[in-house]
């Protein structure tokens, strides 16, 4: 019943089931600009959906098609040259990730997550890891706020490889735009305390960039904060805000 009431809440009744992949939902939005239904599997997005597949997927995920939740699609926002926001939530609100594909005036495919240091002590069971729809949008823009006045850290510490080269298979850097099949992720993490989250959180940020180009972390660092800061402006499924054009949903 819970489950049932959140989602009714936050998505307009729909069950919002884990993606195919197991690895975030699967939901069906209508775009406020061009009025397509699309759907959300997940990190697949399916723009181009027939009446026969909208009316399929609208049975299963006990969608109303006349009371969808509005979120800009990936056409009109790059046509309006902005770019999309994903985010995730952990834990009940212990964390929050954010992806951000931006393909103009230049070019930006960044990753960010949150995590209380706690809640990843805690936690046993990886399924407990998986994101889920953001059920707290008030605790969310209290970390994303936090986040743009954050100092950059003395210290940080760079990725290990191999987990960047798995993000390469499963999030492709550049996000297909022409011009990045040479790109490759690099990116770094590190721990400082979060009051919006209660105590110490774990920090890793993620960036796409060329092969040959070094990583430099005190370069990059303002970029996530500027998204960060233009993430604040925009609006995710379950808020009540004016303007729904500037990011995409969780």
């Amino acid at each position: 019943m819970e489950n049932h009431l959140r989602s009714f809440a936050f998505l307009g009744g729909q069950h919002a089931p884990r993606a195919s992949d197991g690895v975030g939902i699967r939901i069906l939005y209508r775009c406020g600009a061009c009025q397509r239904v699309w759907l959300q599997d997940g990190k697949r997005i399916a723009l181009d959906l027939q009446e026969t597949q909208i009316q399929a997927l609208a049975h299963d995920l006990a969608a109303d098609l006349e009371h969808l939740p509005a979120a800009t699609c990936r056409l009109c926002l790059y046509r309006a040259g902005g770019g999309a926001i994903e985010i995730d939530e952990y834990g009940n609100g212990a964390g929050f990730g954010f992806s951000w594909e931006c393909p103009r005036p230049t070019l930006v495919h960044a990753l960010l997550t949150i995590h209380s240091h706690d809640w990843l002590e805690q936690i046993a069971d990886s399924a407990a890891q998986l994101p889920d729809i953001v059920t707290q949008p008030e605790k969310m823009r209290a970390v994303l706020a936090w986040f743009v006045e954050l100092l950059p850290p003395r210290r940080v510490h760079l990725l290990d490889p191999a987990m960047l080269v798995l993000l390469d298979l499963t999030n492709p850097p550049g996000f297909g735009q022409p011009g990045t099949e040479d790109w490759q992720w690099k990116g770094c993490r590190f721990a400082t305390h979060c009051p919006p989250l209660g105590g110490r959180a774990q920090l890793v940020l993620v960036m796409a960039r060329p092969a040959r180009e070094p990583f430099s972390f005190s370069t990059l660092f303002p970029v996530w904060q500027s998204l960060t800061l233009l993430t604040l402006l925009g609006t995710v499924a379950g808020e009540k805000r004016s303007d729904d054009q500037t990011s995409s949903p969780s």
